[in-house]
């Protein structure tokens, strides 16, 4: 979906850039907390199922814990997450103000489709995936699929990012659900680790990535910008 009609101009995707990482690492932060305490609720599982003899008071505050630090997360979450669709308005309308070509979706379809049920499942990786090749510095078209197109990391983050939300909102509940004994606790409680460490992965390549396309951005533009020097100076 191509926009011909509106105009784009060029804003630098750096401070954007920046305030979204910096939200970012403190997401991360919080959320290797939350693992932190998770682990020592984990282990306190354990304990109890083999029988040992723990204080109450110890319980409730490593509960406490875990509770405070899981809902930090969950809200640094869904921050993080409106700061990224953000970034992807800015950066795809850099696009079309560098004059790349077979853009697909316009900025605001491109945070839509991120939030639509069924096609946020695989549409922001494609988005993402037009912003890397579009991005690069010597690129007028984001089918160029010769080029580096950063698919690994792509892929690592968008994997990781829905591995551990299909975990924590699809599998656990219903694993949860059917425990009846404490011991029946202890193995998705170890899934919860592990859904936990993609999120923090996912947010790391996420950092990443943003990094690599404000990055080639910023060299695509300055480098127009030198070549309409050039040809202003010729004229």
């Amino acid at each position: 979906m191509s926009d011909t009609l509106k105009e784009y101009t060029w804003k630098s995707p750096i401070f954007v850039t920046v305030i979204t990482i910096l939200l970012f690492c403190l997401y991360i932060f919080i959320t290797a907390g939350f693992l932190t305490f998770h682990l020592e609720n984990s282990q306190l599982t354990i304990d109890l199922v083999a029988g040992k003899d723990i204080p109450d008071e110890e319980i409730k505050e490593i509960e406490d814990n875990v509770m405070a630090l899981q809902e930090m997360s969950i809200s640094w979450f869904y921050i993080c997450g409106l700061s990224f669709l953000f970034w992807v308005n800015r950066t795809v309308s850099n696009l079309f103000a560098l004059k790349i070509s077979d853009i697909r979706w316009t900025p605001g379809w491109s945070v839509a489709w991120c939030i639509i049920p069924f096609f946020s499942l695989f549409r922001p990786f494609q988005v993402v995936g037009d912003l890397w090749r579009g991005s690069h510095p010597d690129s007028i078209s984001v089918k160029n699929v010769g080029r580096d197109n950063g698919l690994f990391l792509r892929t690592a983050w968008w994997l990781t990012f829905l591995g551990g939300i299909i975990i924590q909102v699809v599998i656990l509940p219903m694993i949860y659900e059917t425990a009846l004994e404490l011991d029946d606790y202890i193995l998705p409680e170890s899934i919860h680790t592990y859904a936990i460490m993609m999120d923090i992965a996912a947010a790391t390549l996420a950092i990443a990535i943003m990094v690599f396309i404000a990055y080639r951005q910023t060299v695509s533009h300055n480098r127009k910008l030198i070549e309409l020097q050039k040809i202003g100076a010729h004229a």
